[in-house]
Protein backbone atom coordinates (compact mmCIF):
# COMPACT_ATOMS: atom_id res chain seq x y z
CA UNK A 1 0.00 0.00 0.00
CA UNK A 2 1.21 3.43 -0.87
CA UNK A 3 2.07 5.46 2.20
CA UNK A 4 2.29 9.21 1.89
CA UNK A 5 4.24 10.84 4.69
CA UNK A 6 3.48 14.51 5.11
CA UNK A 7 6.54 15.60 7.03
CA UNK A 8 6.51 18.66 9.25
CA UNK A 9 8.82 21.42 8.13
CA UNK A 10 10.35 22.22 11.50
CA UNK A 11 13.04 20.15 13.17
CA UNK A 12 13.64 20.36 16.87
CA UNK A 13 17.18 21.53 17.47
CA UNK A 14 16.89 23.16 20.88
CA UNK A 15 17.80 21.33 24.08
CA UNK A 16 14.74 19.74 25.65
CA UNK A 17 14.04 20.64 29.26
CA UNK A 18 11.24 19.77 31.65
CA UNK A 19 7.93 21.49 30.93
CA UNK A 20 9.08 22.68 27.51
CA UNK A 21 6.33 23.20 24.91
CA UNK A 22 7.08 22.11 21.33
CA UNK A 23 4.09 21.94 19.05
CA UNK A 24 5.88 20.86 15.88
CA UNK A 25 6.76 17.18 15.56
CA UNK A 26 9.95 16.04 13.89
CA UNK A 27 8.01 13.92 11.44
CA UNK A 28 4.98 11.82 10.70
CA UNK A 29 1.85 12.81 8.85
CA UNK A 30 -0.93 11.06 6.98
CA UNK A 31 -1.34 7.40 6.13
CA UNK A 32 -3.29 7.10 2.89
CA UNK A 33 -4.98 4.16 1.19
CA UNK A 34 -5.41 4.35 -2.61
CA UNK A 35 -8.98 3.63 -3.71
CA UNK A 36 -9.78 1.03 -6.34
CA UNK A 37 -11.90 -2.00 -7.14
CA UNK A 38 -11.95 -4.44 -4.22
CA UNK A 39 -14.02 -6.92 -6.20
CA UNK A 40 -14.84 -6.36 -9.87
CA UNK A 41 -18.28 -6.74 -11.44
CA UNK A 42 -17.12 -9.95 -13.12
CA UNK A 43 -15.82 -11.35 -9.85
CA UNK A 44 -18.98 -10.28 -8.05
CA UNK A 45 -21.16 -12.03 -10.62
CA UNK A 46 -19.09 -15.20 -10.26
CA UNK A 47 -19.32 -15.04 -6.47
CA UNK A 48 -23.08 -14.55 -6.54
CA UNK A 49 -23.46 -17.52 -8.89
CA UNK A 50 -21.35 -19.66 -6.56
CA UNK A 51 -23.37 -18.56 -3.53
CA UNK A 52 -26.60 -19.36 -5.36
CA UNK A 53 -25.40 -22.87 -6.22
CA UNK A 54 -24.08 -23.45 -2.70
CA UNK A 55 -27.34 -22.31 -1.20
CA UNK A 56 -29.35 -24.66 -3.41
CA UNK A 57 -27.16 -27.53 -2.22
CA UNK A 58 -27.65 -26.58 1.45
CA UNK A 59 -31.42 -26.32 0.94
CA UNK A 60 -31.41 -29.79 -0.57
CA UNK A 61 -29.48 -31.05 2.43
CA UNK A 62 -31.98 -29.44 4.82
CA UNK A 63 -29.40 -27.07 6.32
CA UNK A 64 -31.06 -23.93 4.92
CA UNK A 65 -34.70 -23.28 4.10
CA UNK A 66 -36.18 -21.84 0.92
CA UNK A 67 -36.06 -18.06 0.89
CA UNK A 68 -39.74 -17.93 0.06
CA UNK A 69 -40.40 -18.82 3.69
CA UNK A 70 -41.24 -16.09 6.16
CA UNK A 71 -38.15 -14.11 7.21
CA UNK A 72 -37.02 -13.92 10.79
CA UNK A 73 -35.84 -10.73 12.46
CA UNK A 74 -32.87 -9.09 10.78
CA UNK A 75 -29.80 -9.90 12.92
CA UNK A 76 -27.86 -7.06 14.46
CA UNK A 77 -24.16 -6.85 13.68
CA UNK A 78 -21.10 -6.66 15.88
CA UNK A 79 -17.85 -5.13 14.62
CA UNK A 80 -16.07 -7.73 12.40
CA UNK A 81 -12.46 -7.11 13.52
CA UNK A 82 -10.82 -7.64 16.90
CA UNK A 83 -7.29 -7.73 18.25
CA UNK A 84 -5.87 -11.19 18.95
CA UNK A 85 -5.00 -12.05 22.53
CA UNK A 86 -1.44 -11.28 23.61
CA UNK A 87 -1.30 -7.88 21.88
CA UNK A 88 -1.81 -4.53 23.56
CA UNK A 89 -2.64 -1.85 20.97
CA UNK A 90 -5.46 0.43 22.08
CA UNK A 91 -6.97 0.17 18.59
CA UNK A 92 -5.84 -1.72 15.48
CA UNK A 93 -7.79 -0.22 12.58
CA UNK A 94 -9.10 2.77 10.72
CA UNK A 95 -11.95 3.08 8.20
CA UNK A 96 -11.06 4.40 4.77
CA UNK A 97 -14.30 3.84 2.84
CA UNK A 98 -18.00 3.31 3.45
CA UNK A 99 -20.70 2.25 0.98
CA UNK A 100 -21.17 4.70 -1.90
CA UNK A 101 -24.89 5.50 -1.96
CA UNK A 102 -24.70 7.68 -5.09
CA UNK A 103 -24.99 5.31 -8.04
CA UNK A 104 -23.70 7.93 -10.49
CA UNK A 105 -20.02 8.10 -11.37
CA UNK A 106 -17.26 9.09 -11.49
CA UNK A 107 -16.47 11.22 -8.42
CA UNK A 108 -20.11 11.43 -7.39
CA UNK A 109 -19.84 10.21 -3.83
CA UNK A 110 -22.23 9.93 -0.93
CA UNK A 111 -21.74 7.97 2.27
CA UNK A 112 -24.40 7.37 4.93
CA UNK A 113 -23.37 10.52 6.80
CA UNK A 114 -23.73 12.69 3.65
CA UNK A 115 -19.96 12.85 3.31
CA UNK A 116 -17.63 11.60 0.60
CA UNK A 117 -15.70 9.00 2.57
CA UNK A 118 -16.03 6.41 -0.17
CA UNK A 119 -15.15 6.10 -3.84
CA UNK A 120 -16.29 5.16 -7.31
CA UNK A 121 -14.52 4.72 -10.64
CA UNK A 122 -15.11 5.83 -14.21
CA UNK A 123 -15.64 2.17 -15.11
CA UNK A 124 -18.92 2.31 -13.21
CA UNK A 125 -17.72 0.74 -9.97
CA UNK A 126 -19.40 2.08 -6.83
CA UNK A 127 -17.84 0.92 -3.58
CA UNK A 128 -20.27 -1.51 -1.96
CA UNK A 129 -18.58 -2.36 1.30
CA UNK A 130 -16.75 -1.02 4.33
CA UNK A 131 -12.94 -0.98 4.12
CA UNK A 132 -11.40 -1.47 7.57
CA UNK A 133 -7.62 -1.16 7.30
CA UNK A 134 -4.92 -2.12 9.80
CA UNK A 135 -3.02 0.71 11.44
CA UNK A 136 -0.23 1.09 12.30
CA UNK A 137 2.33 -1.32 10.79
CA UNK A 138 -0.19 -3.26 8.71
CA UNK A 139 2.13 -5.87 7.17
CA UNK A 140 3.75 -6.47 10.56
CA UNK A 141 0.32 -6.94 12.11
CA UNK A 142 -0.64 -9.35 9.35
CA UNK A 143 2.58 -11.35 9.75
CA UNK A 144 1.95 -11.58 13.51
CA UNK A 145 -1.74 -12.57 13.14
CA UNK A 146 -2.64 -9.58 15.29
CA UNK A 147 -5.97 -8.66 13.61
CA UNK A 148 -8.67 -11.31 13.62
CA UNK A 149 -11.79 -11.27 11.45
CA UNK A 150 -14.82 -12.46 13.41
CA UNK A 151 -18.44 -13.15 12.49
CA UNK A 152 -20.53 -10.00 12.79
CA UNK A 153 -23.69 -12.09 13.25
CA UNK A 154 -24.55 -15.79 13.58
CA UNK A 155 -25.15 -17.74 10.42
CA UNK A 156 -24.18 -20.55 8.07
CA UNK A 157 -21.08 -20.63 5.88
CA UNK A 158 -22.20 -20.46 2.24
CA UNK A 159 -18.75 -20.48 0.66
CA UNK A 160 -15.03 -20.10 1.32
CA UNK A 161 -12.11 -19.09 -0.90
CA UNK A 162 -8.55 -19.77 0.28
CA UNK A 163 -5.07 -20.30 -1.13
CA UNK A 164 -4.67 -17.01 -3.02
CA UNK A 165 -1.58 -14.82 -2.66
CA UNK A 166 -2.17 -12.51 0.30
CA UNK A 167 0.32 -9.64 -0.05
CA UNK A 168 -0.95 -7.86 -3.13
CA UNK A 169 -0.01 -4.23 -3.47
CA UNK A 170 -2.02 -3.23 -6.55
CA UNK A 171 -5.46 -3.48 -8.06
CA UNK A 172 -5.87 -6.48 -10.32
CA UNK A 173 -8.23 -9.34 -11.07
CA UNK A 174 -6.70 -11.78 -8.59
CA UNK A 175 -9.01 -13.92 -6.48
CA UNK A 176 -9.31 -12.94 -2.85
CA UNK A 177 -9.50 -15.22 0.18
CA UNK A 178 -12.94 -14.81 1.71
CA UNK A 179 -15.74 -16.28 3.80
CA UNK A 180 -19.44 -15.76 3.01
CA UNK A 181 -22.04 -16.22 5.74
CA UNK A 182 -25.83 -16.28 5.40
CA UNK A 183 -27.86 -14.93 8.32
CA UNK A 184 -31.27 -15.98 9.55
CA UNK A 185 -33.07 -13.34 7.46
CA UNK A 186 -31.37 -14.46 4.23
CA UNK A 187 -28.84 -11.63 4.15
CA UNK A 188 -25.25 -12.58 3.38
CA UNK A 189 -22.05 -11.02 4.75
CA UNK A 190 -18.90 -11.03 2.64
CA UNK A 191 -15.54 -11.01 4.45
CA UNK A 192 -12.81 -10.37 1.87
CA UNK A 193 -9.00 -9.98 1.48
CA UNK A 194 -8.12 -12.56 4.14
CA UNK A 195 -4.64 -13.92 4.82
CA UNK A 196 -3.79 -17.12 2.98
CA UNK A 197 -4.40 -20.34 4.95
CA UNK A 198 -5.80 -18.43 7.93
CA UNK A 199 -9.49 -19.18 7.35
CA UNK A 200 -11.67 -21.00 9.85
CA UNK A 201 -11.46 -24.78 9.66
CA UNK A 202 -15.25 -24.95 9.51
CA UNK A 203 -16.71 -26.01 6.18
CA UNK A 204 -19.60 -24.92 3.99
CA UNK A 205 -22.88 -25.64 5.74
CA UNK A 206 -21.53 -25.32 9.26
CA UNK A 207 -22.81 -22.64 11.62
CA UNK A 208 -20.84 -19.84 13.24
CA UNK A 209 -21.70 -17.69 16.23
CA UNK A 210 -21.35 -13.95 16.64
CA UNK A 211 -17.71 -13.14 17.40
CA UNK A 212 -16.42 -16.49 16.16
CA UNK A 213 -13.03 -16.52 14.44
CA UNK A 214 -13.19 -16.49 10.62
CA UNK A 215 -9.64 -15.64 9.60
CA UNK A 216 -6.80 -13.10 9.70
CA UNK A 217 -6.83 -9.74 7.93
CA UNK A 218 -4.69 -9.90 4.78
CA UNK A 219 -4.22 -8.29 1.38
CA UNK A 220 -5.41 -10.96 -1.05
CA UNK A 221 -7.22 -10.14 -4.28
CA UNK A 222 -7.42 -6.60 -5.62
CA UNK A 223 -5.86 -4.82 -2.66
CA UNK A 224 -3.04 -2.44 -1.78
CA UNK A 225 -2.54 -3.35 1.89
CA UNK A 226 -4.02 -5.53 4.63
CA UNK A 227 -7.65 -4.62 5.23
CA UNK A 228 -11.07 -6.20 5.58
CA UNK A 229 -13.67 -5.51 2.92
CA UNK A 230 -16.96 -6.18 4.73
CA UNK A 231 -19.95 -6.18 2.40
CA UNK A 232 -23.56 -6.97 3.28
CA UNK A 233 -26.22 -8.17 0.81
CA UNK A 234 -29.93 -8.72 1.31
CA UNK A 235 -31.68 -11.94 0.24
CA UNK A 236 -32.02 -10.51 -3.30
CA UNK A 237 -28.24 -9.88 -3.55
CA UNK A 238 -28.63 -6.10 -3.23
CA UNK A 239 -25.90 -4.25 -1.36
CA UNK A 240 -27.07 -3.06 2.07
CA UNK A 241 -25.45 -0.23 4.03
CA UNK A 242 -25.66 -1.21 7.73
CA UNK A 243 -25.02 2.34 8.95
CA UNK A 244 -27.83 4.75 9.77
CA UNK A 245 -27.29 8.44 9.10
CA UNK A 246 -28.65 11.57 7.50
CA UNK A 247 -28.25 10.09 4.01
CA UNK A 248 -29.30 6.54 4.91
CA UNK A 249 -32.43 6.68 7.05
CA UNK A 250 -32.84 2.90 7.29
CA UNK A 251 -32.47 1.60 10.82
CA UNK A 252 -28.90 0.84 11.86
CA UNK A 253 -28.03 -2.83 11.63
CA UNK A 254 -25.29 -2.53 14.25
CA UNK A 255 -25.77 -3.60 17.85
CA UNK A 256 -23.77 -0.50 18.73
CA UNK A 257 -23.09 1.75 15.75
CA UNK A 258 -19.66 3.34 15.84
CA UNK A 259 -19.40 7.09 15.27
CA UNK A 260 -18.62 8.40 11.81
CA UNK A 261 -15.27 9.63 13.11
CA UNK A 262 -13.81 7.39 15.84
CA UNK A 263 -11.01 9.60 17.16
CA UNK A 264 -8.56 7.40 19.05
CA UNK A 265 -4.91 6.77 19.72
CA UNK A 266 -4.22 3.36 18.19
CA UNK A 267 -0.91 2.92 19.94
CA UNK A 268 2.05 4.84 21.31
CA UNK A 269 5.62 3.57 21.46
CA UNK A 270 9.16 4.47 22.41
CA UNK A 271 11.88 3.88 19.84
CA UNK A 272 15.64 3.95 19.32
CA UNK A 273 15.06 5.85 16.05
CA UNK A 274 12.09 7.15 14.11
CA UNK A 275 9.83 4.39 12.69
CA UNK A 276 10.12 3.92 8.95
CA UNK A 277 6.92 3.20 7.02
CA UNK A 278 7.96 1.17 4.00
CA UNK A 279 6.23 0.37 0.72
CA UNK A 280 3.91 -2.65 0.51
CA UNK A 281 4.60 -5.59 0.85
CA UNK A 282 7.59 -4.91 3.08
CA UNK A 283 7.13 -4.82 6.84
CA UNK A 284 7.60 -1.44 8.47
CA UNK A 285 10.79 -0.79 10.43
CA UNK A 286 9.36 0.02 13.83
CA UNK A 287 12.59 0.57 15.80
CA UNK A 288 10.65 -0.07 19.01
CA UNK A 289 12.69 -0.09 22.19
CA UNK A 290 11.62 0.07 25.83
CA UNK A 291 14.91 0.15 27.74
CA UNK A 292 17.27 3.14 27.64
CA UNK A 293 20.14 4.56 29.63
CA UNK A 294 19.51 7.66 31.70
CA UNK A 295 20.64 10.71 29.74
CA UNK A 296 20.04 9.11 26.34
CA UNK A 297 17.61 10.31 23.67
CA UNK A 298 14.29 8.54 23.15
CA UNK A 299 11.95 8.78 20.17
CA UNK A 300 8.28 9.04 21.22
CA UNK A 301 5.75 8.13 18.52
CA UNK A 302 1.95 8.20 18.58
CA UNK A 303 -0.44 6.74 15.98
CA UNK A 304 -4.02 8.00 15.57
CA UNK A 305 -7.21 7.04 13.79
CA UNK A 306 -9.64 9.79 12.75
CA UNK A 307 -7.55 12.63 14.15
CA UNK A 308 -9.44 15.83 13.32
CA UNK A 309 -8.53 19.44 12.71
CA UNK A 310 -7.99 21.32 15.97
CA UNK A 311 -7.93 18.29 18.25
CA UNK A 312 -5.15 18.79 20.78
CA UNK A 313 -2.97 16.13 22.36
CA UNK A 314 -0.93 16.64 25.51
CA UNK A 315 2.17 14.48 25.71
CA UNK A 316 3.88 13.78 29.02
CA UNK A 317 6.91 11.84 30.19
CA UNK A 318 6.40 10.78 33.79
CA UNK A 319 9.16 9.63 36.13
CA UNK A 320 8.78 6.51 38.30
CA UNK A 321 7.28 8.66 41.09
CA UNK A 322 4.76 10.11 38.55
CA UNK A 323 6.37 13.54 38.60
CA UNK A 324 6.65 15.22 35.21
CA UNK A 325 9.93 14.87 33.36
CA UNK A 326 8.68 16.74 30.26
CA UNK A 327 5.41 17.75 28.65
CA UNK A 328 4.33 19.32 25.35
CA UNK A 329 1.28 19.71 23.12
CA UNK A 330 0.35 19.31 19.48
CA UNK A 331 -2.80 19.96 17.45
CA UNK A 332 -3.82 18.48 14.10
CA UNK A 333 -4.26 20.99 11.28
CA UNK A 334 -6.61 18.85 9.15
CA UNK A 335 -8.71 15.68 9.29
CA UNK A 336 -6.92 12.36 8.91
CA UNK A 337 -8.27 8.84 8.54
CA UNK A 338 -4.94 7.79 10.04
CA UNK A 339 -1.95 9.84 11.18
CA UNK A 340 1.24 9.63 13.20
CA UNK A 341 3.73 11.98 14.81
CA UNK A 342 7.04 11.61 16.61
CA UNK A 343 9.42 13.63 18.75
CA UNK A 344 12.92 13.00 20.14
CA UNK A 345 13.45 13.83 23.82
CA UNK A 346 16.49 13.47 26.02
CA UNK A 347 15.93 12.13 29.52
CA UNK A 348 17.85 14.25 32.02
CA UNK A 349 21.21 12.86 33.12
CA UNK A 350 20.11 13.55 36.68
CA UNK A 351 17.03 11.35 36.24
CA UNK A 352 16.32 8.33 38.39
CA UNK A 353 16.28 4.73 37.19
CA UNK A 354 12.99 2.87 36.99
CA UNK A 355 9.81 2.52 35.00
CA UNK A 356 8.79 5.71 33.17
CA UNK A 357 5.47 6.44 31.49
CA UNK A 358 4.86 8.02 28.11
CA UNK A 359 1.31 9.42 28.38
CA UNK A 360 -0.87 11.01 25.71
CA UNK A 361 -4.06 12.79 26.75
CA UNK A 362 -6.38 13.04 23.76
CA UNK A 363 -10.11 13.66 23.45
CA UNK A 364 -10.82 13.05 27.14
CA UNK A 365 -8.82 9.82 27.44
CA UNK A 366 -5.32 8.99 28.64
CA UNK A 367 -3.14 6.52 26.75
CA UNK A 368 0.03 5.16 28.34
CA UNK A 369 3.16 3.25 27.39
CA UNK A 370 5.72 2.06 29.96
CA UNK A 371 9.46 2.11 29.32
CA UNK A 372 12.50 1.56 31.50
CA UNK A 373 15.35 3.99 32.19
CA UNK A 374 18.41 2.37 33.74
CA UNK A 375 21.62 3.64 35.27
CA UNK A 376 24.30 2.54 32.78
CA UNK A 377 26.73 2.10 35.68
CA UNK A 378 24.47 -0.32 37.55
CA UNK A 379 24.59 -3.09 34.91
CA UNK A 380 27.94 -3.95 33.41
CA UNK A 381 29.46 -5.98 30.61
CA UNK A 382 27.46 -8.62 28.80
CA UNK A 383 24.54 -8.23 31.22
CA UNK A 384 23.55 -4.90 29.71
CA UNK A 385 21.34 -6.38 27.01
CA UNK A 386 20.14 -9.47 28.89
CA UNK A 387 16.78 -10.08 30.48
CA UNK A 388 17.23 -10.21 34.26
CA UNK A 389 14.67 -12.29 36.20
CA UNK A 390 15.29 -12.34 39.95
CA UNK A 391 15.20 -13.50 42.69
CA UNK A 392 14.68 -17.22 42.31
CA UNK A 393 13.50 -18.63 44.63
CA UNK A 394 11.05 -15.76 45.17
CA UNK A 395 8.34 -15.33 47.78
CA UNK A 396 6.19 -12.32 46.88
CA UNK A 397 7.70 -10.36 43.97
CA UNK A 398 9.75 -11.29 40.91
CA UNK A 399 11.66 -8.45 39.24
CA UNK A 400 12.19 -8.43 35.46
CA UNK A 401 14.62 -5.87 34.12
CA UNK A 402 17.35 -5.31 31.55
CA UNK A 403 14.98 -5.51 28.58
CA UNK A 404 11.58 -3.85 28.43
CA UNK A 405 8.67 -6.23 28.91
CA UNK A 406 5.10 -5.31 27.95
CA UNK A 407 3.32 -8.42 29.26
CA UNK A 408 4.08 -11.60 31.21
CA UNK A 409 2.28 -14.95 31.23
CA UNK A 410 2.88 -17.46 34.03
CA UNK A 411 2.49 -21.24 33.48
CA UNK A 412 2.65 -24.09 36.00
CA UNK A 413 4.42 -27.42 35.42
CA UNK A 414 1.32 -28.83 33.69
CA UNK A 415 1.43 -26.07 31.10
CA UNK A 416 -1.66 -24.30 32.47
CA UNK A 417 -1.63 -20.50 32.45
CA UNK A 418 -2.10 -19.41 36.06
CA UNK A 419 -1.46 -15.65 35.81
CA UNK A 420 -0.96 -12.84 33.33
CA UNK A 421 0.01 -9.18 33.64
CA UNK A 422 -0.83 -7.20 30.50
CA UNK A 423 0.48 -3.80 31.62
CA UNK A 424 3.76 -4.87 33.11
CA UNK A 425 5.72 -2.39 35.22
CA UNK A 426 8.81 -4.41 36.09
CA UNK A 427 7.39 -6.30 39.06
CA UNK A 428 5.52 -9.61 38.93
CA UNK A 429 3.48 -10.21 42.09
CA UNK A 430 3.39 -13.94 42.87
CA UNK A 431 2.12 -14.04 46.47
CA UNK A 432 -1.14 -15.69 45.33
CA UNK A 433 0.67 -18.61 43.67
CA UNK A 434 1.60 -21.78 45.58
CA UNK A 435 5.17 -22.97 45.95
CA UNK A 436 6.66 -24.60 42.89
CA UNK A 437 8.49 -24.00 39.61
CA UNK A 438 6.88 -21.80 36.97
CA UNK A 439 7.57 -20.79 33.38
CA UNK A 440 7.43 -17.10 32.46
CA UNK A 441 6.55 -16.21 28.87
CA UNK A 442 7.44 -12.55 28.29
CA UNK A 443 6.91 -10.16 25.40
CA UNK A 444 10.14 -8.14 25.30
CA UNK A 445 11.58 -5.50 23.01
CA UNK A 446 13.54 -8.33 21.37
CA UNK A 447 10.55 -10.65 21.00
CA UNK A 448 9.10 -13.48 23.09
CA UNK A 449 11.46 -14.80 25.78
CA UNK A 450 11.07 -17.67 28.24
CA UNK A 451 12.45 -17.96 31.75
CA UNK A 452 11.97 -20.19 34.79
CA UNK A 453 11.36 -19.05 38.35
CA UNK A 454 10.87 -20.91 41.63
CA UNK A 455 8.40 -19.71 44.23
CA UNK A 456 9.23 -20.77 47.79
CA UNK A 457 8.11 -19.41 51.15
Amino acid sequence: MKKQLLLSALLITATVIAQAQYDSPEGGGAYEIPAGICVSDQQKAAIEQELKASRAMLVEQGILSERAAAKTTVPKLDWPIKQASGFNYYNIYGVSNFVDLDKNYPNQLLDYNCGSRTYDLASGYNHGGIDIFLWPFSINMMDNNQAEIVAAAPGVILAKHDGSFDKNCAFNNDQWNAVYIEHSDGSVAWYGHMKKNSLTSKTVGQSVATGEFLGIVGSSGSSTAPHLHFELHDDKSNVVDPFNGSCNTSASLWNSQKPYRESKVNTLITCSAAPVLTACPNPDIINAKDTFNIGSSVVFATFYSDQLNGQQSTYSILRPDNSVEQTWTHSANQAYNASWWYWTRQIATTGIAGVYTFKVSYEGKDYEHKFYMRDPNSITGAEKDKLLVYPSPASDVVYIKGLAVSWVEVYDLMGKQVAKETDFNGQLHVSALPNGMYTLRMNTEEGIQISKVVIRR
